[in-house]
């Protein structure tokens, strides 16, 4: 007997790449996508404790420490979660993370969006859904 089963396929790339806008535009068109940092798949996790760090406000994650202290990582248990419903049908995620390489074998397919640095200069300075990358220190730290 033939099983099928439908892909899970992960939509990444810096931020302010436009994984938002593809999640957005995926959902419009009728298909099940879910945006990782906004249903807490990702999270800020503690590079020393590996505490998870909950209701972190942009005052605090914009000062210029706090990547140093804190990482933006994927929970794979919720990943999986994803990847369990993907047996009955087709799934997106998109998001990008420091440690997203612990998921990437949950994916069917990996879509990585590319986009150039001036582009991304206006998109990060432009955009009103996300402040992250406005800071100088994050912007660099995107830029790397």
């Amino acid at each position: 007997m033939i099983q099928y089963t439908m892909p899970l396929i992960y939509v990444t790339g810096i931020s302010g790449s436009g994984k938002s806008s593809v999640c957005k535009a995926l959902i419009k068109r009728g298909y099940e996508a879910h945006d990782a940092d906004g249903e807490s798949i990702n999270r800020w996790r503690n590079k020393v404790t590996g505490k998870i760090r909950k209701n972190a406000g942009r005052k605090e994650v914009a000062t210029k420490g706090w990547l140093e202290m804190y990482s933006w990582d994927t929970s794979r248990k919720k990943v999986e979660k994803l990847a369990q419903k993907a047996k009955n049908r087709l799934i997106f995620l998109c998001g990008a993370s420091a440690n997203e390489e612990i998921v990437w074998d949950l994916f069917d397919k990996v879509i990585c969006l590319i986009i150039d640095q001036d582009t991304l200069r206006k998109r990060l300075a432009t955009r009103t859904t996300n402040d992250f990358g406005k800071a100088s220190h994050e912007l660099e730290n995107v830029l790397e």
